[in-house]
């Protein structure tokens, strides 16, 4: 029987490129949490001499960067520039091997020519690893890279996220040189950093603001603030990877309407499409068990979205929230005490309230619940109100439960509290998410948001994490 050589990098890749045999090259291979490869993503390979290398990851994932002109065996640095990854003051670093594996200790090698030539762009983050110089660009990476934006734009500050890897000699059987980036590190407290962050360092208020996801840029954006809806509807999409334009029409509906219909479904009002959030949340919660005669837990009332394309709706039990509930282990319940098994770490609230002598206002108002073991509850919300026509331009801030005390105080307030599930490693969809197909913008038929095309996989749970760019000067 012949015995057949294995295939080379040089032979696999002689179609698109003219290859010397004796060079050196990289051959990178980029993939979700679940395997499955990442296409048409930017990659930056940083050079000894501060320059960096451009190449898209074809379909299968991979992006190959050849005639490196360095020695085998040069230390390189790999970045994912419009991935969020990490969001800390740290330098985050991996070493991947040729199988692919992560050495999650990543301490550099102590070559010297590593020390004198890479250990300069070590602490680089992501905004200024892509202000460095590009040399050799791919057409097609060279004609989406919108450099003049983006480098004028510092939104990646907190993200220093390497993979140090090596030259190889381009004859090397492929299977051997190939070296795999699984993206599987961002945490759930570093997604809500970077968000909460973002709108508190630029005194993001409560204004009716302008909030979608940019195709093109592969990345959020906002400017101004937002009003209740908005934010959940923003938060939820930047959260789980709704990496597509949203549709801004989605703020004109209420909470419940959002939280109650899942992705899946071209749901609209007032002839405004927009995707839910249920398969990605639980609840809403049950009220907690109370004696017959406490009268906290006001009675069902029949009042719910619409929740299936047939119109099928149905009853959702809002509990009545009193001020003595609201702090920890007061009495023989509380809110954090009674559904402290229920309650994920982040959660979406509604509420109804009344002014005295008034009635009940249902679902007018909602937020972000957060059950921080440290800080106890604390919320995320864009509380505020209009007046005259004027916004009142209440700063959007991560604090405690003083706008839902004063309301439970003095406005009969009731809650609906859906838990979010928990986000996978490297701030993935839940593993529930996506039952049914996720609809983008072009199977709802908004023709008013295309700007560009993501990428997202139509399964949204393999779609990635994106940075959020405030998009205007900080207001004052």
């Amino acid at each position: 029987m012949a015995i057949t050589a294995p295939p080379t990098i040089a032979g696999a890749q002689k179609t698109k490129f003219t290859i010397n045999r004796v060079d050196t090259c990289v051959l990178l291979k980029v993939t979700t949490l679940d395997d499955a490869p990442v296409h048409n993503e930017r990659v930056l390979l940083i050079l000894p001499s501060g320059q960096t290398r451009a190449r898209a990851t074809d379909y299968q994932g991979e992006a190959f960067f050849d005639r490196l002109g360095l020695p085998a065996s040069t230390p390189l640095y790999v970045v994912l520039p419009d991935v969020l990854e990490a969001w800390t003051s740290d330098v985050v670093e991996y070493t991947l091997d040729q199988e692919g594996k992560v050495d999650v200790e990543a301490v550099p090698p102590a070559d010297a020519d590593w020390r004198g030539a890479m250990a300069a762009h070590a602490a680089l983050n992501k905004d200024e690893v892509d202000k460095l110089e590009k040399v050799d660009p791919q057409g097609d990476v060279e004609a989406r890279d919108t450099a003049h934006r983006r480098r004028q734009r510092n939104y990646r500050q907190r993200d220093a996220t390497k993979y140090l890897v090596r030259a190889g000699p381009t004859n090397t059987p492929i299977e051997r040189a190939r070296v795999t980036l699984r993206i599987d590190r961002l945490t759930e407290e570093e997604k809500f950093a970077h968000v909460t962050e973002t709108f508190m360092n630029n005194n993001a208020w409560y204004t009716s603001g302008t909030l979608n996801y940019d195709g093109a840029e592969n990345r959020w954006f906002a400017r101004g603030g937002a009003v209740c809806n908005q934010l959940a509807n923003f938060f939820l999409g930047y959260w789980v990877n709704h990496n597509n334009a949203y549709t801004s029409g989605a703020t004109s509906t209420d909470m419940t309407r959002q939280m109650e219909n899942d992705s899946g479904t071209d749901y609209s009002m007032a002839n405004y499409p927009y995707r839910g959030f249920r398969d990605v949340l639980d609840g809403p919660l049950d009220p907690p068990p109370l004696p017959e005669d406490d009268q906290r837990l006001m009675p069902v009332r029949s009042y719910s979205p619409r929740t299936q394309r047939d119109g099928t709706r149905q009853n959702l039990s809002w509990v009545r929230i009193r001020p003595a509930d609201l702090e920890n282990n007061v009495g023989f319940w509380s809110l954090r005490t009674a559904w402290q098994d229920a309650l994920a770490t982040y959660n979406v609230y509604s509420y109804a309230s009344q002014k005295p002598g008034g009635t009940l206002i249902f679902d007018h108002h909602g937020g972000f619940l957060i059950n921080d073991p440290q800080r106890g509850l604390l919320t995320f919300a864009a509380d505020g109100y209009k007046s005259g026509g004027v916004y009142s331009h209440t700063p959007t801030v991560v604090k405690g439960l003083d706008v839902i005390h004063s309301a439970a105080t003095n406005r009969n307030l009731h809650l609906l509290v859906w838990p979010i599930q928990p986000l996978r490693p490297g701030g993935y969809a839940p593993a529930g998410a996506g039952a049914v197909r996720y609809f983008d913008d072009r199977d709802m038929g908004d023709v008013n948001v295309r700007r560009g095309q993501s990428a997202i996989d139509p399964e949204f749970r393999q779609s990635l994490s994106r940075f959020v760019l405030w998009d205007a000067a900080p207001n004052p």
